[in-house]
């Protein structure tokens, strides 16, 4: 068959002197003929391209779509959901009834399309935290735990409000650690851009005059000149190569080894060692008293904690300490010595579990943590700023003092004659 043409089937009778061939004995020509057409349909082609068009727009919708896989909510989001929720049910109303005045609240994509999920799914009888599991990328086994943990006991609000709580303390950690850091990169960004444009605009004018004078100039001077020389010239392909070394830097963060290497320094480099370590305190205690108070056993609270804590070091020590406490060891007595955790901290467990008041002295230990580590950071910003701007001082003074030299000696041989 020739390109453009087509085969049509039909069951219409055929035109005269046109035979179906390979048709069976008992099947009459008249009830199904073959034509070959030898132009091609423009509207059949017109409704191929449409087809596939359709097929891209589906595609690229359903990437941009939300699913239970890719749905990611905030911390904010998850504060409103469970905030709300813990106040309607406290309120009286139904869980049903609760998820319906939030969706009609609701202003966020996001929000609302976890809601219906919810409703939907709550109808056909599943529970909140059958269905909160299936949303991997916006609720941890934390809050799943405790949830599944308020529903088994018939305190789902009780669970929504130290889910709440939770996340009023991760949302307050975050804007005091953004609050810390947010200064020293600013002024050190700032000093960046003022080096580099004196290299590029202001040594070059400045050493042209040095050099004409053929005097011998002091070496703070001769380095300062080679490196805008080398910067003037070389400009495009050091911003290339510091955004390559930053885009490689967190690429690599995201490896296996890149991960346990941040996680090592964490625990390690001197000024954040301190706040790494009362973040995880933190992190532990109000996981478990959290667990405990809704009455998940202690050895399924420590698994749930262990999930809970980012840094693959900890995570690892504590499976060690579940692994004594199955053998029936007391907490505080499996986690002595511990290298990630303060000798004070393990102290206040071990008054909780010698006065059986665990899961109450751990909420307590969790805000004691919270506090500390919020006065640190605020103190570590403080002790910061004047290093920085002594760092920043450095620099001019060395760039005022290549400068000056070089004046002066000019202006002294200048007053001999």
């Amino acid at each position: 068959m020739k390109k453009n043409t087509k085969l049509e089937i039909y069951d219409t009778p055929a035109p005269e002197g046109l035979s179906l061939s390979g048709a069976s004995a008992n099947q009459s020509s008249s009830d199904l003929h073959l034509e070959i057409q030898s132009s091609f349909d423009t509207n059949q082609g017109l409704a191929i391209s449409k087809f596939s068009q359709a097929n891209l727009r589906d595609r690229i919708k359903q990437i941009f779509e939300y699913s239970n896989s890719n749905l990611k909510l905030s911390l904010e989001d998850k504060l409103y959901l469970f905030e709300n929720m813990q106040m309607l049910l406290e309120s009286g109303i139904s869980i049903l009834d609760s998820l319906n005045i939030l969706k009609k609240q609701a202003k966020s994509k996001k929000i609302i399309f976890l809601l219906d999920i919810l409703i939907s799914s709550i109808k056909q009888g599943k529970n909140v935290s059958v269905i909160l599991q299936s949303f991997q990328n916006s609720f941890n086994s934390n809050e799943i735990g405790l949830v599944k943990a308020g529903e088994s006991i018939g305190r789902v609000a009780n669970s929504f409000s130290q889910i709440a709580e939770s996340l009023r303390d991760q949302i307050s950690l975050r804007k005091e650690i953004k609050k810390a850091s947010t200064y020293p990169v600013i002024v050190l960004l700032f000093t960046l851009l003022v080096v580099v444009a004196m290299l590029k605009f202001v040594i070059p004018q400045v050493s042209e005059l040095f050099i004409s004078t053929n005097a011998e100039l002091p070496a703070v001077t001769q380095f300062l000149i080679t490196l805008s020389d080398y910067v003037s010239n070389n400009l495009t392909q050091l911003f290339l190569s510091l955004l390559s070394l930053i885009v490689l830097a967190s690429l690599f963060l995201r490896t296996q080894i890149g991960s346990k290497l941040k996680d090592f320094a964490l625990l390690n480099l001197p000024l954040i060692k301190k706040a790494q370590q009362l973040k995880n305190q933190a992190i532990f205690a109000r996981t478990l008293g959290s667990l405990m108070q809704n009455g998940v056993p202690i050895i399924r609270s420590i698994e749930i904690t262990q999930d809970s804590i980012s840094n693959s070091y900890v995570k690892n020590y504590i499976s060690f300490v579940l692994q004594d406490v199955k053998r029936g060891i007391k907490l505080n007595e499996a986690m002595f010595l511990s290298p990630y955790f303060s000798e004070f901290f393990l102290s206040q467990i071990a008054v909780g579990e010698n006065s059986a008041n665990l899961p109450e002295v751990a909420s307590k230990i969790a805000k004691l943590n919270h506090l500390k580590l919020s006065d640190y950071l605020q103190n570590l910003t403080k002790l910061l700023q004047p290093a920085i701007m002594l760092i920043l001082g450095t620099i001019v003074a060395t760039v005022v003092l290549a400068i000056m030299l070089p004046l002066s000696q000019m202006m002294s041989q200048t007053a001999l004659f």
